[in-house]
């Protein structure tokens, strides 16, 4: 939604008047009301008295602000039910000027006795919220009231706020907030911070506390952070982590696409066994995942061999459903595309993997050097039909249904008027493709699977994407 069409909705939402037809728009004329009164400094002026509709429209800011949502990030919903904290028509004043940048305000509300564990029915906890806006001065702030002094263990707000910080970065909070939690959290913290790809959250967390990246050093390999990696693998206490998951590092640094990293953990020898100690199948699979050929030909230099043709059949498919176009080419270059017991069946897989996972540039490159007729059709035991148009459909993308008509593919099959578009129906057509037809090609892997989690809104504009090219063509 525009931010000019939100601020509207929300404004006439709220009114000029407290109507009483709404609990939220009712609740937040009380804080204007509270508000009224105090000062704030606007455009480098001196501070001035607001009027109750000047508050109004800085409440409707916050509120657009956030986009309507809790300091979780959560939907706001007009019954939102809290008892682990008090809530009340101060806690939400003191959140609304600090989410809009009133300082002075945000100090006035302290100074006349908030406690800062106050929280707002609707939006949440400022403590919370400040941690996902990024805004340090607050959080410091309410650190030095006391938000976080207690004799007993951190409740989940507590818990949230640094979880939150975390997920959107903001180093500074973070900075604020580590030294005051348990390892435990911290150590969460820190895999959560590598998950979302925060990598200055991350650096900052494992370096000042090294074995809190203990559960994370797959996905940091994965994410190809070299400097984070050097600096533990040289620390004497993950000696036996590396041990014991070296080659899973290998195949993660693999998946993730990242050559430098697998050259440097083959460095410290982790390559050696890789046929004898971890299965050449999944660090294939995990490179053709990552789609870098200097990954894969890194690897093959270091030992790495898949005979097997299943597998090399499986590459060719994990490459189509990930888009790497420059992979796949080298997997065709290779035969691997010819060596799979049902080598027709496989190309058919692997169109239909592209389709429902939306890669354009490889389902076109598939019609061309393979010579696949964008109608072909493959038919179930019980006589149903899958065709690309209908993978198209299912997966809710309009777009890839204009992109193979105009690439050829026929809209004017019959079944195409009737087909269910309901989720049910749905899920059996996909029963039959991914599951009947990958375990007649024995793609028994997780690569090779795919579902279709379109909504029906999405299948539905498809469908009549498909139809309208059928009415065009005519």
């Amino acid at each position: 939604m525009q931010k000019p069409f939100r601020d509207r909705i929300i404004s006439e939402f709220i009114g000029d008047l407290d109507r009483g037809s709404n609990k939220l728009a009712s609740h937040f004329h009380e804080v204007a009301n509270y508000l009224t009164g105090f000062t704030f400094e606007q455009r480098g002026q001196h501070s001035r008295t607001t009027t109750r509709s000047e508050w109004l429209a800085v409440i409707c800011g916050a509120l657009s602000l956030c986009n309507f949502c809790t300091s979780s990030g959560n939907p706001l919903r007009e019954h939102v039910y809290r008892t682990n904290v008090p809530h009340s028509v101060p806690g939400s004043a003191f959140l609304v000027a600090s989410m809009t940048g009133h300082t002075d305000v945000e100090a006035s509300i302290l100074q006349a006795g908030l406690s800062p564990r106050n929280d707002c029915i609707f939006l949440g906890h400022p403590f919370q919220m400040a941690c996902r806006l990024g805004h340090a001065a607050t959080v410091e702030r309410l650190l030095q009231a006391g938000v976080m002094d207690s004799t007993t263990q951190h409740n989940d707000v507590d818990l949230s706020a640094l979880y939150t910080a975390v997920s959107y970065n903001h180093l500074e909070i973070v900075q604020l907030l580590v030294p005051k939690y348990s390892f435990e959290a911290i150590k969460t913290a820190a895999r959560r911070a590598v998950q979302g790809g925060s990598r200055d959250v991350s650096a900052f967390i494992i370096e000042q506390y090294p074995l809190a990246g203990c559960d994370s050093f797959g996905m940091i390999a994965q994410n190809g952070w070299d400097d984070i990696l050097q600096k533990m693998l040289d620390a004497d206490f993950y000696s036996q982590i590396v041990a014991e998951r070296g080659l899973s590092l290998l195949r993660d640094a693999a998946e993730g696409g990242h050559l430098s990293t697998c050259q440097m953990l083959t460095s410290f020898g982790l390559a050696q066994d890789i046929i004898k100690v971890y299965s050449p199948r999944k660090v294939a699979f995990a490179a053709a995942s990552g789609g870098n050929v200097d990954v894969l030909k890194f690897l093959i230099q270091h030992g790495l061999r898949v005979r097997n043709p299943i597998a090399k059949g499986c590459m060719f498919i994990i490459a189509a459903m990930k888009g790497h176009v420059a992979f796949l080419e080298h997997c065709i270059n290779r035969k691997y595309h010819m060596k799979h017991m049902d080598a027709p069946g496989l190309h058919v897989y692997a169109l239909f993997a592209a389709i429902a996972h939306k890669q354009g540039g490889t389902v076109e490159m598939l019609l061309s050097l393979l010579s696949l007729d964008p109608d072909t059709t493959i038919i179930h035991d019980d006589g149903t039909e899958t065709t690309p148009l209908r993978v198209a459909v299912d997966g809710g993308s309009g777009e890839m249904v204009h992109f193979l008509v105009k690439l050829g593919a026929s809209p004017h099959k019959r079944e195409y008027e009737i087909v269910g578009l309901g989720e049910q129906d749905r899920r059996k057509r996909a029963n039959l493709i991914v599951d009947e037809w990958r375990c007649k090609l024995k793609l028994q892997t997780r690569h090779a699977m795919w579902s279709y989690n379109a909504t029906r809104r999405q299948v539905e504009n498809a469908h009549r994407v498909l139809l309208e090219a059928r009415t065009d063509s005519v």
